[in-house]
């Protein structure tokens, strides 16, 4: 219960290219590839990554907002482990901005 209530407070919008690009994307991804096929293409990894990155969104609230978006159309949620793998392999340029605190008022 406790993980799927987690996994429920995942909401936000998808871009719908990558849902118009899935297939293609997988049929270039698995193209001449040898052992178990992708089941998800990188668009959607990357999407999912750039929400746990930026926003800080654990893997099982993005499977929550996939779960929630994908409903009725057919297509498969990846598990939150998938997406902890799939994001872990990816290498990301992510440039972080951080401010540094200053001590300046006393």
């Amino acid at each position: 219960m406790y993980n799927q209530e987690l996994v429920d407070r995942g909401s936000f919008i998808l871009d719908h290219e990558i849902l118009e690009k899935w297939g293609g994307s997988l049929d270039r991804m698995n193209h001449g590839k040898y052992g178990r096929h992708y089941d998800f293409p990188d668009e959607l990894i990357y999407w999912a990554a750039m929400q746990h990155i930026i926003l800080n969104m654990p893997y099982r609230q993005i499977t929550g907002f996939l779960e929630t978006y994908f409903k009725g159309n057919g297509l498969e949620v990846p598990h939150y482990t998938t997406l902890y793998k799939r994001i872990k392999a990816m290498r990301f340029e992510v440039e972080a901005k951080v401010k540094k605190k200053t001590d300046c008022c006393h």
